[in-house]
């Protein structure tokens, strides 16, 4: 019982990693995290997921040498969207607030 529960607190952490990387635009730890959901995408035989995010994360990691800029805007934080200026914690991801801006254009 215990090591699952163990698991589980991972699993929920590194959850909870991912969504403060995005709530604070924080790159590195986007990363990591990702990496760290790489396992558990593989684990649970989610396919799609297993064979791009390793992929992508090349990528991005490649960005530091072959787009430095780009790299730094990633690093300030320009991979979300910060939704308000005066509340702190309230970036989003860029698929996220396209599903807003859809929704407000639909006028739902």
């Amino acid at each position: 019982m215990y090591k699952w529960a163990r698991m589980y607190t991972r699993q929920v952490m590194t959850l909870l990693q991912f969504q403060r990387a995005i709530r604070e635009g924080n790159w590195c730890l986007y990363l990591s995290s990702m990496e760290k959901l790489c396992t558990y995408f593989f684990a649970y035989n989610r396919l799609d997921y297993a064979q791009n995010i390793p992929e992508y994360l090349a990528h991005m990691h490649e960005l530091e040498t072959t787009e430095p800029d780009m790299w730094q805007e990633f690093v300030n934080g320009d991979f979300t969207i910060n939704t308000s200026n005066a509340v702190p914690f309230t970036r989003i991801g860029i698929d996220q607030a396209m599903e807003h801006l859809n929704k407000a254009t639909k006028g739902q």
